[in-house]
């Protein structure tokens, strides 16, 4: 006789990280890659960026860091403005 339990299949969830303490895969080097793409000084905003990937592949997570890292930063620069009062975010889903 076999319990119920056994017949059960374990359930993990799916969920984006924001803090770079809790990336388990290596996620933190895209988002220091996307933060070198978005700030670097050879790109003129406006622009877009997609981050594209099947389901599961981390994409939430990716930008999650970045904006994670960016709303953290209190440095200034030398107009004396952060790096979230220079950079603005939109995410269409």
């Amino acid at each position: 006789m076999t319990s119920e339990n056994n017949d059960l299949m374990p359930a993990c969830l799916d969920r984006q990280i924001s803090i770079a303490d809790h990336d388990a895969f290596g996620h933190r080097h895209f988002a220091e890659a996307l933060r070198s793409l978005i700030e670097s000084k050879t790109h003129s905003p406006p622009f877009s960026i997609g981050l594209l990937g099947g389901w599961g592949t981390g994409k939430s997570t990716i930008k999650d860091l970045y904006i994670g890292a960016l709303h953290n930063d209190s440095r200034k620069d030398s107009s004396r403005r952060t790096r979230s009062d220079r950079i603005h975010t939109i995410t269409f889903n």
